[in-house]
């Protein structure tokens, strides 16, 4: 009898130490936590009626377009590039730097920064970027949404640190994190999966009103769930809520869903990343989205076009996944992706929008 104790007492003791051990390897963070915002003393803020210019941009971990990922193959038989050279993601950073100095946004939100990732040298990839941006970027806020200290998938294995980022010319007053709905696998699986959010923040107004500007990033490789379906849902409730309070908001963000009509344009072995009847469709419905979807479904769709992913039968840009949507209380005065100089710097092409306080 004291043996089966001990043996009983020794197996518990291992499945708590196992718990605590994976609960330990990835972050927890708390829905509806502030977010550390840094701003310079000058940073000017927003006038009333002003036009103001936003940019999304998934920058792909600064790789650029000389790898081939495990998951750019839609059957993940291939992709072999496991490690990024330090000399490209500086190159990258180079690139887009020079890109946004051209354009000139005023709010850039970015998604797919590396911070603390084997695959990337463990560098911070925000720090990199703004040393390289023009120095009137007077705030930015940041927030990890996939952060695990050892992942043992073979072609990471070790650490992964990815953020979202906001970058403003102009002063943010605080920003909240809020957390999306999990994709749908076992307690032991979502220790290494991360943890999905929009990055909400806040900026004032000179007439002492304020508008939120959002950054998202929406899973992928859902086919089978309804996840995409509670994502936008929460995305949803969080638009509502601000129009509850009339306050005035962005959201921007790498969605990876099609616009209706696209799914059928796609080369057939990729159509396994998406549901037939995107989930998008009705959002469309409800808001105002650059592209719109006339521009995502009309005779020149390939403008609006987005992803150009690593897949070597993929030699263009051949989807839209990013979108910038805006509230009710803003009037568009000009919307476009940039295409012309950025194919080589990531696999996702920047959505710029220009709208009226």
């Amino acid at each position: 009898m004291n043996v089966l104790l001990l043996i009983l007492v020794a197996l518990v003791s291992t499945v708590v130490l196992v718990a605590v051990l994976l609960w330990a390897n990835a972050d927890h963070p708390r829905d509806g936590s502030e977010v550390q915002v840094f701003c310079k003393a000058e940073a000017p803020q927003l006038r009333r009626g002003q036009k103001i210019k936003i940019m999304t941009y998934n920058v792909q971990f600064l790789a650029g377009k000389n790898y081939v990922f495990f998951y750019d193959i839609p059957d993940f038989s291939g992709g072999d590039d496991t490690r990024v050279d330090y000399r490209d993601i500086v190159s990258t950073a180079d690139g887009i730097a020079r890109m946004i100095a051209g354009e000139s946004p005023d709010i850039i939100c970015f998604q797919e920064i590396d911070d603390g990732s084997r695959r990337t040298n463990y560098i911070d990839q925000l720090s990199i970027l703004l040393e390289r941006l023009p120095s009137d970027y007077s705030c930015y806020t940041s927030a990890f949404y996939w952060r695990i200290k050892f992942l043992p998938h073979p072609k990471l294995f070790g650490s992964i640190g990815m953020k979202t980022a906001i970058i403003s010319k102009y002063k943010i007053s605080r920003t909240v994190r809020r957390n999306l709905p999990d994709l749908p696998v076992n307690i032991f699986m979502r220790q290494f999966y991360g943890k999905k959010l929009i990055l909400q923040a806040f900026l004032p107004v000179d007439d002492g009103s304020q508008i939120s500007m959002m950054s998202t990033h929406l899973d992928a490789f859902t086919i089978g769930s309804d996840i995409m379906t509670k994502q936008l849902n929460s995305l949803r409730t969080q638009l509502y809520d601000l129009d509850a309070k009339n306050i005035p908001w962005i959201l921007s963000g790498d969605f990876n869903l099609l616009p209706p009509g696209q799914y059928d344009k796609l080369i057939e072995s990729h159509r396994s990343y998406y549901n037939p009847e995107t989930e998008i469709k009705d959002f469309y419905e409800e808001f105002m989205m650059v592209p719109s979807m006339e521009d995502a479904t009309g005779g020149q769709a390939e403008q609006w076009y987005t992803y150009f992913g690593n897949d070597p039968r993929l030699t263009k840009p051949d989807r839209t996944l990013d979108y910038i949507v805006y509230s009710s209380r803003l009037r568009l005065v000009e919307g476009h992706v940039r295409q012309i100089d950025t194919k080589h710097l990531s696999d996702h092409l920047p959505v710029v929008a220009t709208l009226e306080l």
